[in-house]
């Protein structure tokens, strides 16, 4: 669940994207994985999931071992970059992702996917 106030916009990136409504000291904690608001599957749930729902996962979600999550809120619009605004926080337990710079409101916010999904959809497109 993200911890800062964001909007969904068009995105050069890719698409859409997650854009920071507010300014975000670098070391902030901006996305935090919570049960109340995100999806949180086993392999087994996923798979028994309808099939729209499994592209969904699949386009937005990510795999932790034999889990599956996917954020239920604007985190999911978060789009890949090889020079991320955000870093995986390791000393939480599914990786809490914390602001890597100061980042001013206005911001598309961006992550390495490839720091905790290295089979994730999205960036394998852009490693072609």
């Amino acid at each position: 669940m993200l911890k800062v106030a964001t909007y969904i916009g068009p995105s050069p990136i890719d698409g859409n994207g997650c854009f920071t409504a507010q300014d975000i000291p670098e070391g902030a904690t901006v996305f935090s994985l919570d049960p109340s608001v995100d999806y949180i599957l086993t392999e087994e749930m996923a798979d028994m999931s309808p099939n729209w729902f499994r592209l969904v996962l699949e386009k937005y979600g990510w795999r932790e071992a034999s889990m599956r999550f996917m954020a239920g809120d604007n985190a999911r619009f978060i789009n890949h970059s090889w020079t991320p605004n955000l870093a995986i926080d390791r000393r939480t337990a599914h990786g809490d992702m914390v602001a890597a710079c100061d980042i001013p409101a206005g911001s598309e916010l961006t992550e390495n996917y490839t720091s905790y999904d290295d089979d994730g959809p999205l960036y394998r497109e852009r490693l072609r």
